[in-house]
Protein backbone atom coordinates (compact mmCIF):
# COMPACT_ATOMS: atom_id res chain seq x y z
CA UNK A 1 0.00 0.00 0.00
CA UNK A 2 2.64 2.75 0.73
CA UNK A 3 4.31 1.85 -2.98
CA UNK A 4 1.13 3.71 -3.83
CA UNK A 5 1.74 6.98 -2.22
CA UNK A 6 3.70 8.61 -4.47
CA UNK A 7 0.49 8.38 -7.12
CA UNK A 8 -1.44 9.77 -4.67
CA UNK A 9 0.73 12.80 -4.56
CA UNK A 10 0.98 12.70 -8.15
CA UNK A 11 -2.64 12.77 -8.94
CA UNK A 12 -3.40 15.80 -6.63
CA UNK A 13 -6.57 14.26 -4.72
CA UNK A 14 -5.04 15.57 -1.18
CA UNK A 15 -5.51 18.97 -2.33
CA UNK A 16 -9.25 18.29 -3.71
CA UNK A 17 -10.42 16.77 -0.26
CA UNK A 18 -8.98 20.00 1.53
CA UNK A 19 -11.42 22.08 -0.95
CA UNK A 20 -14.17 20.16 -1.00
CA UNK A 21 -14.50 19.94 2.94
CA UNK A 22 -15.55 16.81 3.55
CA UNK A 23 -16.88 15.89 7.27
CA UNK A 24 -14.09 15.47 9.73
CA UNK A 25 -13.42 15.01 13.67
CA UNK A 26 -11.41 16.53 16.67
CA UNK A 27 -9.22 13.22 16.16
CA UNK A 28 -9.78 12.75 12.58
CA UNK A 29 -9.28 15.05 9.36
CA UNK A 30 -11.11 14.72 6.19
CA UNK A 31 -8.03 13.95 4.38
CA UNK A 32 -7.01 10.80 6.89
CA UNK A 33 -10.89 9.76 6.78
CA UNK A 34 -10.99 9.58 2.69
CA UNK A 35 -7.09 7.79 2.94
CA UNK A 36 -8.37 5.00 5.44
CA UNK A 37 -11.49 4.23 2.85
CA UNK A 38 -8.89 4.22 -0.23
CA UNK A 39 -6.68 1.83 2.66
CA UNK A 40 -8.98 -0.80 2.75
CA UNK A 41 -9.56 -0.70 -1.02
CA UNK A 42 -5.95 -1.19 -1.92
CA UNK A 43 -5.78 -4.08 0.37
CA UNK A 44 -8.67 -5.82 -1.66
CA UNK A 45 -11.16 -5.14 1.66
CA UNK A 46 -14.91 -4.84 0.23
CA UNK A 47 -16.75 -3.16 3.39
CA UNK A 48 -15.85 -0.28 5.85
CA UNK A 49 -16.90 -2.06 8.88
CA UNK A 50 -13.30 -4.71 7.74
CA UNK A 51 -11.56 -1.82 9.44
CA UNK A 52 -11.28 -3.45 12.44
CA UNK A 53 -9.50 -5.93 11.71
CA UNK A 54 -6.58 -3.19 10.87
CA UNK A 55 -7.68 -0.75 13.31
CA UNK A 56 -4.91 -1.56 15.74
CA UNK A 57 -1.84 -1.90 13.44
CA UNK A 58 0.15 1.70 13.91
CA UNK A 59 2.02 1.03 10.05
CA UNK A 60 -1.67 1.02 8.47
CA UNK A 61 -2.36 4.19 10.22
CA UNK A 62 0.96 5.81 8.82
CA UNK A 63 -0.55 5.45 5.33
CA UNK A 64 -3.80 7.06 6.82
CA UNK A 65 -1.59 9.96 8.97
CA UNK A 66 -2.64 8.40 11.85
CA UNK A 67 -1.29 6.45 14.61
CA UNK A 68 -3.85 3.63 13.89
CA UNK A 69 -6.78 3.70 11.79
CA UNK A 70 -9.84 4.94 12.66
CA UNK A 71 -12.61 2.34 14.53
CA UNK A 72 -15.49 0.47 12.09
CA UNK A 73 -18.18 2.79 13.32
CA UNK A 74 -16.75 5.83 12.62
CA UNK A 75 -15.81 4.25 9.27
CA UNK A 76 -19.86 3.20 8.91
CA UNK A 77 -21.26 6.25 10.03
CA UNK A 78 -19.17 8.67 7.91
CA UNK A 79 -20.91 8.70 4.64
CA UNK A 80 -24.31 9.74 6.89
CA UNK A 81 -22.84 13.21 7.75
CA UNK A 82 -21.53 13.76 3.78
CA UNK A 83 -24.12 15.80 2.53
CA UNK A 84 -24.62 14.82 -1.36
CA UNK A 85 -23.60 18.31 -2.80
CA UNK A 86 -20.36 17.53 -0.83
CA UNK A 87 -20.04 13.91 -2.77
CA UNK A 88 -20.71 15.33 -5.96
CA UNK A 89 -18.62 18.42 -5.60
CA UNK A 90 -15.81 15.42 -4.59
CA UNK A 91 -16.64 13.68 -7.52
CA UNK A 92 -16.81 16.41 -9.98
CA UNK A 93 -12.89 18.37 -9.23
CA UNK A 94 -11.66 14.69 -9.00
CA UNK A 95 -12.48 13.39 -12.38
CA UNK A 96 -11.53 17.18 -13.85
CA UNK A 97 -8.15 16.93 -11.79
CA UNK A 98 -7.77 12.92 -12.92
CA UNK A 99 -9.09 14.07 -16.58
CA UNK A 100 -6.09 16.65 -17.10
CA UNK A 101 -3.44 14.48 -15.75
CA UNK A 102 -4.59 10.89 -17.17
CA UNK A 103 -6.50 11.33 -20.38
CA UNK A 104 -5.91 8.23 -22.26
CA UNK A 105 -8.57 6.71 -19.24
CA UNK A 106 -10.89 9.01 -21.03
CA UNK A 107 -10.46 8.49 -24.55
CA UNK A 108 -13.46 6.42 -25.73
CA UNK A 109 -16.22 7.34 -28.57
CA UNK A 110 -18.41 5.13 -25.77
CA UNK A 111 -20.02 5.91 -22.17
CA UNK A 112 -21.64 3.10 -20.26
CA UNK A 113 -24.72 3.73 -17.75
CA UNK A 114 -26.73 1.38 -15.79
CA UNK A 115 -28.37 1.22 -12.44
CA UNK A 116 -27.30 -0.99 -9.39
CA UNK A 117 -28.66 -2.23 -6.42
CA UNK A 118 -26.43 -1.99 -3.87
CA UNK A 119 -26.54 -5.17 -1.46
CA UNK A 120 -27.31 -5.43 2.62
CA UNK A 121 -24.11 -6.29 4.48
CA UNK A 122 -26.19 -5.40 7.86
CA UNK A 123 -27.49 -7.77 10.30
CA UNK A 124 -30.04 -10.40 9.83
CA UNK A 125 -32.63 -8.43 9.03
CA UNK A 126 -36.14 -9.22 7.00
CA UNK A 127 -34.38 -7.49 4.17
CA UNK A 128 -32.92 -9.69 0.87
CA UNK A 129 -29.35 -9.06 0.20
CA UNK A 130 -30.23 -6.69 -2.85
CA UNK A 131 -33.40 -5.17 -1.43
CA UNK A 132 -33.90 -2.47 -3.42
CA UNK A 133 -36.34 0.30 -1.75
CA UNK A 134 -37.76 3.20 -3.24
CA UNK A 135 -34.52 4.88 -2.33
CA UNK A 136 -32.06 1.92 -3.32
CA UNK A 137 -30.75 2.52 -7.04
CA UNK A 138 -27.46 3.96 -7.86
CA UNK A 139 -26.19 5.23 -11.30
CA UNK A 140 -22.78 4.16 -12.55
CA UNK A 141 -21.45 5.69 -15.57
CA UNK A 142 -17.95 4.17 -17.20
CA UNK A 143 -15.81 4.43 -20.02
CA UNK A 144 -16.47 1.70 -21.88
CA UNK A 145 -12.61 1.29 -23.08
CA UNK A 146 -10.52 1.86 -19.63
CA UNK A 147 -13.40 0.68 -17.70
CA UNK A 148 -12.64 4.04 -15.55
CA UNK A 149 -15.76 5.31 -13.78
CA UNK A 150 -17.13 8.75 -14.84
CA UNK A 151 -19.82 9.07 -12.60
CA UNK A 152 -21.71 8.17 -9.56
CA UNK A 153 -25.25 9.29 -7.65
CA UNK A 154 -26.44 6.97 -5.04
CA UNK A 155 -30.77 7.58 -3.56
CA UNK A 156 -32.20 8.07 -6.92
CA UNK A 157 -35.97 8.23 -6.41
CA UNK A 158 -37.98 5.79 -9.01
CA UNK A 159 -39.32 8.53 -10.30
CA UNK A 160 -36.35 10.14 -10.66
CA UNK A 161 -34.63 7.43 -12.54
CA UNK A 162 -35.32 8.37 -16.31
CA UNK A 163 -34.14 11.73 -15.90
CA UNK A 164 -31.20 10.62 -14.53
CA UNK A 165 -29.16 10.73 -17.81
CA UNK A 166 -29.87 14.14 -18.28
CA UNK A 167 -28.31 15.20 -15.14
CA UNK A 168 -25.28 12.92 -16.14
CA UNK A 169 -25.19 15.05 -19.52
CA UNK A 170 -24.48 17.91 -17.67
CA UNK A 171 -22.42 16.85 -15.15
CA UNK A 172 -20.01 15.54 -17.95
CA UNK A 173 -20.43 18.85 -20.12
CA UNK A 174 -19.57 21.00 -17.19
CA UNK A 175 -16.20 18.99 -16.97
CA UNK A 176 -15.49 18.02 -20.86
CA UNK A 177 -17.13 21.61 -21.96
CA UNK A 178 -18.68 18.86 -24.38
CA UNK A 179 -20.55 15.54 -24.63
CA UNK A 180 -18.64 13.77 -28.20
CA UNK A 181 -19.20 10.18 -27.02
CA UNK A 182 -22.08 7.98 -27.70
CA UNK A 183 -24.07 7.00 -24.79
CA UNK A 184 -24.98 3.08 -24.44
CA UNK A 185 -27.48 1.87 -22.16
CA UNK A 186 -30.76 -0.62 -22.07
CA UNK A 187 -34.53 0.01 -22.75
CA UNK A 188 -34.56 0.61 -18.73
CA UNK A 189 -32.63 3.04 -17.92
CA UNK A 190 -34.93 6.10 -19.67
CA UNK A 191 -38.12 6.90 -20.84
CA UNK A 192 -38.62 6.79 -24.73
CA UNK A 193 -39.32 10.82 -24.87
CA UNK A 194 -36.61 11.40 -22.76
CA UNK A 195 -34.53 10.02 -25.82
CA UNK A 196 -36.29 12.77 -28.80
CA UNK A 197 -34.46 15.29 -25.96
CA UNK A 198 -30.87 13.76 -26.02
CA UNK A 199 -31.89 13.66 -29.89
CA UNK A 200 -32.65 17.72 -29.41
CA UNK A 201 -29.27 17.73 -27.73
CA UNK A 202 -27.69 16.13 -30.34
CA UNK A 203 -26.24 13.23 -27.97
CA UNK A 204 -25.81 10.52 -29.71
CA UNK A 205 -27.18 7.23 -28.00
CA UNK A 206 -27.22 3.55 -28.22
CA UNK A 207 -30.13 1.59 -26.24
CA UNK A 208 -32.73 -1.54 -26.47
CA UNK A 209 -36.53 -1.24 -27.69
CA UNK A 210 -38.55 -2.59 -25.03
CA UNK A 211 -40.24 -5.76 -26.72
CA UNK A 212 -44.14 -6.12 -27.18
CA UNK A 213 -46.04 -9.63 -28.71
CA UNK A 214 -47.50 -7.48 -31.42
CA UNK A 215 -43.61 -6.27 -32.17
CA UNK A 216 -42.08 -9.59 -31.83
CA UNK A 217 -45.38 -11.13 -34.35
CA UNK A 218 -44.64 -8.40 -36.80
CA UNK A 219 -40.83 -8.81 -36.62
CA UNK A 220 -40.95 -12.81 -37.34
CA UNK A 221 -43.12 -12.49 -39.88
CA UNK A 222 -40.30 -10.65 -41.97
CA UNK A 223 -39.65 -12.79 -45.21
CA UNK A 224 -36.00 -14.37 -44.86
CA UNK A 225 -34.93 -12.01 -47.90
CA UNK A 226 -34.82 -8.88 -45.72
CA UNK A 227 -32.27 -10.33 -43.45
CA UNK A 228 -28.93 -9.98 -43.22
CA UNK A 229 -25.96 -11.86 -41.62
CA UNK A 230 -23.34 -10.11 -39.79
CA UNK A 231 -20.26 -11.55 -37.80
CA UNK A 232 -19.78 -9.95 -34.30
CA UNK A 233 -16.08 -9.95 -33.79
CA UNK A 234 -16.39 -10.50 -30.14
CA UNK A 235 -14.08 -13.21 -28.44
CA UNK A 236 -15.58 -15.96 -26.04
CA UNK A 237 -19.22 -15.08 -27.65
CA UNK A 238 -20.80 -18.09 -28.56
CA UNK A 239 -22.70 -16.95 -31.52
CA UNK A 240 -21.00 -15.16 -33.44
CA UNK A 241 -22.97 -14.84 -37.08
CA UNK A 242 -26.18 -13.39 -36.44
CA UNK A 243 -29.13 -12.49 -38.69
CA UNK A 244 -30.31 -8.74 -38.46
CA UNK A 245 -32.64 -6.31 -40.01
CA UNK A 246 -32.74 -2.61 -40.14
CA UNK A 247 -35.11 -0.10 -40.22
CA UNK A 248 -35.99 3.41 -39.12
CA UNK A 249 -38.64 3.96 -36.55
CA UNK A 250 -40.78 6.37 -34.72
CA UNK A 251 -41.18 5.44 -30.94
CA UNK A 252 -44.47 6.08 -29.10
CA UNK A 253 -44.21 9.52 -27.82
CA UNK A 254 -41.61 10.78 -29.64
CA UNK A 255 -40.99 13.02 -32.59
CA UNK A 256 -37.82 12.19 -34.55
CA UNK A 257 -37.26 8.84 -36.05
CA UNK A 258 -34.52 6.48 -34.89
CA UNK A 259 -32.44 3.54 -36.30
CA UNK A 260 -33.87 0.30 -35.46
CA UNK A 261 -31.74 -2.84 -36.14
CA UNK A 262 -33.49 -6.05 -34.81
CA UNK A 263 -31.21 -9.23 -34.05
CA UNK A 264 -31.72 -13.04 -34.32
CA UNK A 265 -30.41 -16.31 -34.27
CA UNK A 266 -28.16 -14.87 -31.15
CA UNK A 267 -28.81 -17.48 -28.89
CA UNK A 268 -31.77 -15.91 -27.12
CA UNK A 269 -35.47 -17.02 -27.56
CA UNK A 270 -37.20 -13.81 -28.91
CA UNK A 271 -35.79 -11.13 -31.47
CA UNK A 272 -33.43 -7.69 -29.53
CA UNK A 273 -34.30 -4.73 -31.01
CA UNK A 274 -31.36 -2.11 -31.17
CA UNK A 275 -32.36 1.67 -30.96
CA UNK A 276 -29.77 4.17 -31.89
CA UNK A 277 -29.91 8.10 -32.91
CA UNK A 278 -25.91 7.58 -34.38
CA UNK A 279 -26.31 7.92 -38.09
CA UNK A 280 -22.92 7.60 -39.22
CA UNK A 281 -21.85 4.40 -37.05
CA UNK A 282 -21.51 0.95 -39.86
CA UNK A 283 -24.36 -1.27 -38.09
CA UNK A 284 -21.71 -4.48 -37.16
CA UNK A 285 -20.27 -1.54 -35.40
CA UNK A 286 -23.02 -0.20 -33.02
CA UNK A 287 -24.03 -4.16 -32.47
CA UNK A 288 -20.53 -4.76 -31.42
CA UNK A 289 -20.45 -1.79 -29.03
CA UNK A 290 -23.92 -3.23 -27.57
CA UNK A 291 -22.65 -6.05 -26.93
CA UNK A 292 -19.83 -4.96 -25.37
CA UNK A 293 -21.52 -2.90 -23.11
CA UNK A 294 -20.02 -3.09 -19.45
CA UNK A 295 -20.87 -6.36 -18.94
CA UNK A 296 -22.95 -4.88 -15.97
CA UNK A 297 -24.47 -7.70 -14.46
CA UNK A 298 -20.83 -9.49 -13.99
CA UNK A 299 -18.54 -6.29 -13.18
CA UNK A 300 -20.51 -3.71 -11.70
CA UNK A 301 -20.31 -6.47 -8.13
CA UNK A 302 -16.87 -5.68 -7.99
CA UNK A 303 -17.66 -2.14 -7.19
CA UNK A 304 -20.56 -2.89 -4.59
CA UNK A 305 -20.07 -6.51 -3.05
Amino acid sequence: MLFFIPYILESGILEILKECEMPDSSDIGSTQACLSMLLLKLMGRKRLSHIGSYDKEPGLGIFAGLNVLPKPTYMNTYSCRCSESQVMDLQSKAITSLKKRYPDLYNSDYINLDFHSIPHFGEESGMEKVWCGARGKTVFVQDSQSNTILYTRADILRNEEAEEIKKFVSYWKKINGMLNETLVFDCKFTAYKVLDDLEEDKIKFITLRKRSAKLIEDTLALPPNEWDKIHIAIPKRKYKNVSVHESKVKLKGCSHIFRQIVIKDHGRSRPTFVITNNKALPMKDILEVYAKRWCIENKIRAYTL
